[in-house]
């Protein structure tokens, strides 16, 4: 969930819309800082969300795929 809400934050602050997904740049080290987790924690996490399909990677770009299975995602 900590993972979540930092990509929900990115989201608010620094994402730019494009045909209804977010996309955003940021280093793993400042995404896991943000979250509060490990960096290996952090891509192991952006492993899954990408496998689920809320989300796609390219380098440093994520881009947030269904922004409401984010925002759904259990305490």
């Amino acid at each position: 969930r900590k993972v979540a809400n930092a990509i929900l934050r990115f989201c608010d602050g620094a994402g730019t819309e494009h045909d209804n997904t977010l996309e955003f740049e940021v280093s793993r080290e400042d995404l896991a800082s943000l979250a509060g987790t490990a960096k290996e924690t952090l891509i192991r996490t952006l492993s899954d969300f990408k496998s689920e399909g809320y989300i796609e990677i390219d380098g440093s770009k994520i881009k947030v795929m269904d922004i409401k299975k984010l925002q759904s995602m259990p305490q």
